[in-house]
């Protein structure tokens, strides 16, 4: 009888740690924020919406973003590697 005690107070520990780390996952459909690749000279196919380059090794180019995140104008610095 100890053992079977023992397995049910287990599995209610078990349930309970469970239900702890439940996640809530939100959005809101009134979002106005976007992102947008501007495209360039290096673009491979131009009727896509997303950076598809034909660059050299070696060769640095500049990309350019639109990020539109509400009614004020914001800067923002982004790097990539």
């Amino acid at each position: 009888m100890k053992k079977i005690n023992k397995i049910l107070f287990l599995s209610l520990i078990s349930l309970f740690l469970v239900s702890l780390f439940e996640t809530v996952h939100v959005e809101s459909s009134t979002g106005d924020f976007s992102i947008e690749a501007v495209l360039e000279g290096h673009q491979k196919d131009e009727n896509i919406s997303y950076w598809w380059l034909k660059v050299k090794k070696g060769e640095s180019i500049k990309l350019n973003l639109i990020i539109t995140n509400g009614n004020e104008e914001n800067n923002f610095e982004i790097a990539a590697n």
